[in-house]
This record gives structure tokens, C-alpha cells and sequence, in this order.
């Protein structure tokens, strides 16, 4: 591999750069090696994407925001203080809506 870089290097460095190169171009493939560099990926050209990886960490932070939710509900369950036993009310609003009768129409009977 260092061989073929070396090979490369000699071959540019024996010709001269062309006029008809725009100003700037080379701060912009030095600026795009840089970035490729600060990323890690091998090469020149970027990694395509994996569709799974990107799943997994999606499902991942979903997962643990998921995880946070449950546990902040669970604590905040645990302050709640208990019921005294006593919902008789809501029993007997049960069976009312349950015993009243209903016309043909379809309507309550008052």
C-alpha cells in the first residue's frame, strides 16, 4: 500500500499544476480529505449507509427514553398516597349506568 502511495505521489509531484485549475481548489480537497479524516473511514469515499445500524440506534434511544418514562411513572406512582378503600360512588355510578333502562329509540328514559 505504501508502495502504491509513494508511486502515486512521485507521479503528481512530475507534473506541474495546469492553469486552468480554479483558485481555491486546493483548500477544497484538502478541506474534504480533513473531514473524511476527522470521520475515521477509509478512503476517500464515504461509507454507504447501513440501514440497520441506523435502526439499531434509533430503536436504542427510543428504548431508553422509553425506559426513562416508565421508571419517572413508577416513582411517581410511589408518592401517590393509597386509597382509603372506599369507592362506593364510583360503584354506584357503575351499576346506575348499567340499570338504566332504554326506549326503542335508542334514547335513555329519564
Amino acid at each position: 500500500m505504501n508502495d502504491l502511495r509513494t508511486k502515486l505521489m512521485e507521479a503528481a509531484r512530475s507534473h506541474s499544476p495546469s492553469d486552468a485549475v480554479p483558485i481555491g481548489f486546493e483548500k477544497q480537497v484538502m478541506a474534504q480529505v480533513l473531514a473524511l479524516k476527522s470521520t475515521r473511514q477509509p478512503g476517500l469515499l464515504r461509507a454507504p449507509v447501513d440501514a440497520w445500524a441506523l435502526w439499531t440506534r434509533t430503536f436504542l434511544r427510543a428504548t431508553w427514553s422509553g425506559l426513562g418514562v416508565v421508571m419517572i411513572l413508577s416513582l411517581g406512582s410511589l408518592a401517590v398516597p393509597p386509597s382509603d378503600g372506599d369507592d362506593s360512588d364510583y360503584q354506584g355510578l357503575m351499576v346506575d349506568s348499567i340499570a338504566m333502562p332504554i326506549d326503542e329509540t335508542g334514547g335513555e328514559i329519564l
